[in-house]
This record gives structure tokens, sequence and C-alpha cells, in this order.
């Protein structure tokens, strides 16, 4: 497909989810036997230890072993089309003015892309359509404008520990550091211990990476404004709101791979781990099908996936015309 939108400008700093059907031959399933079990059986048998929170590439792989819905998907993308024609903003996004810091993208032109992706069988998973979907509309960077597939939902890509952007002096350019190092940080020269600032991110440079990272996670229309909310925020974590306070770094909905590996300007190299968090019951889920019934979005109950990608949709979608004001 040609979804060739301001997120493929960060491939070369960053390992995301599938963007396109050109960029998904990627070793995402670290972590799991695949001569022992389907990678979503393995997600149930740990399951059943009351453990939520699972290893990132076991739960990938079980996202990708999910057999594309076609027809469900058809459904789907037609709902958004017509929606969407209603979006004020498609015309600018399409042909962005003078000083817009994102490259333009084609919205109604990308959605018809991926729907002729779906009928030559381009994708390999309903993740991958799903995934396709999701960057699109993050790819208008308006969180007024927003949309999350069920399959892209199921888990967040959490890494304990936020990060932080702060100067030494107040003048100086601010270096970036884990925030456990805050209160040390703060503590200066009464503390023994000695923090090191984060000079690269997966052999990246820190700051390349961050606005790589930064860009494929956007939360608004300006690049500074999506590098801001990577970080740690001080004063609404002061304010006792941690749920939102920890930064965006924290955790979301592009899989980040399994570890995030930290350089430090002291030498130190620190792994940090990705897990998968869920809410969905995953218990008795034996493949990618029986996790697609379980964990799909309760809007749409009736919708089920076999493995031969058969579709049965008791309740299809209709549009329903407005009435004449006249």
């Amino acid at each position: 497909m040609r979804l060739i939108s301001s997120l493929a400008i960060c491939a070369f700093a960053i390992t995301v989810g599938p963007l396109s059907s050109q960029g998904r031959a990627q070793n995402l399933t670290t972590g799991y036997n695949t001569l022992t079990a389907q990678p979503c059986a393995q997600l149930s048998a740990t399951a059943v230890q009351n453990v939520t929170n699972f290893v990132a590439g076991i739960a990938m792989a079980c996202l990708q072993s999910i057999p594309v819905n076609v027809s469900g998907d058809v459904e789907v993308i037609n709902g958004l089309t017509m929606l969407l024609r209603s979006q004020s903003t498609l015309p600018y996004l399409k042909n962005p003015p003078p000083g817009y810091l994102y490259p333009g993208v084609d919205v109604l032109g990308s959605l018809d892309s991926i729907l002729a992706d779906l009928e030559v069988e381009t994708y390999a998973s309903e993740y991958d359509v799903q995934m396709d979907l999701y960057n699109l509309v993050n790819s208008a960077y308006d969180f007024h404008f927003t949309w999350i597939p069920d399959v892209v939902a199921v888990f967040s890509w959490n890494r304990k520990g936020g990060l932080i952007s702060v100067s030494s002096d107040g003048l100086s350019l601010p270096d970036v550091s884990r925030s456990v190092d805050f209160p040390a940080l703060v503590a200066s020269s009464s503390s023994s211990y000695q923090t090191s600032p984060i000079t690269l991110i997966n052999g990246v440079d820190v700051e390349s990476w961050l606005n790589a990272f930064a860009a494929v996670n956007p939360y608004d229309h300006d690049p500074d404004a999506n590098y801001d909310n990577i970080m740690f925020d001080v004063p609404r974590i002061a304010m006792s709101d941690s749920s939102n306070g920890g930064g965006a770094f924290l955790g979301g909905f592009v899989y980040q791979g399994n570890d995030t590996v930290m350089t430090f300007a002291n030498g130190t190299v620190r792994r940090i781990p990705t897990y998968a968090e869920t809410s969905c019951d995953l218990s008795r889920v034996t493949d990618g099908v029986s996790f697609f019934q379980k964990c799909k979005a309760a809007s749409s109950p009736n919708q089920s996936v076999s493995n031969s990608t058969k579709v049965t949709t008791e309740n299809s979608y209709t549009p329903v015309p407005t009435s004449d004001p006249s």
C-alpha cells in the first residue's frame, strides 16, 4: 500500500509496529517457543496464574496470528470513509499550508489504498490491517481526530521508568535522564548518587530517537508538544495526577520491541524490558481466532472470524441517511 505519511520519516530511528505492507518483515516473536504452543495459548497459560503483564514478544506474536477479517475490515473502512468525509481538516492535511510542521497526508486516498491491499490479500494478519488504520489516523496529528481500532487497543506496550529533561544549571540545554534520577538531580551536590544523562537509545542519538518516537506517538499538531508529552510531568505528578503525568515514554499502542537499550554518558548501559498489559480475559484462548473473539471490541459482538478468514456478520454496516431538513 502507499501509506506514505509523516510516520514514514521516522523509520530510520525507531522500531515501530507495522506502517505498511512494505515494512512488516520484522522479528517480533522473540520470547515465545514456536515448538511448544501457539503464542496466544502461551499467553492464556500465563493468564490463569492471575498475570496481566506479559512478555511483549509473545503478545505481538499472538496479535500477528489473528487471521485477516476481510469482510469486517471492508465494513469498517467504508464506515470510516463515510464518517471522515465530514472532517473539515482533510483538505488542509492533504495540502498543508506554508509553515505546517508535519508532512501532509491524504486520509481518504490512504483508506482507498488500504482497501485495495485487502482486496489483493497483501496483509498477513488482522493486526497489520488495524495498525495501518491506526497509524493513518495518527498521521493527522490532531487529538480531536482520533480512533483506536479494537485489536490495536488490546495491549498497551509499557516500560517502567519515565524520562525527564532537565538543565543542570537552568541556563544550559537540558539533558535527558531517567525519572528515577529526579530526586538525586534535585539534591544536586548533597547527594552521594551521581546521575548521568542518557546519550543513546537503542543505539541512536537520544534526541533523534525521542523526536522519532514522538512522531509515531503523537498527541498534538506541534512536534515540540509531542516531544514534551513523552516526558515525566513533574507538576502534574505533584498534583497527584499520576495517571497522566508519567509521560508517553511509559507506554502506548505502538510496539517498541522486547526491550529498550539506554546508553548513559558515563558508559553505563541499561536494558529496560517492555511488557504487554491487557484487561482482556485470556483464559481458554487457544489461538489467534479465539483471541480475536474474546478481545475484540464489545461494539462488534456479532462479528466472527475463522482460520480460513471466512467472516459472518449478522448486523452489517448500513449507512443511514439524515432526514431532509426541508
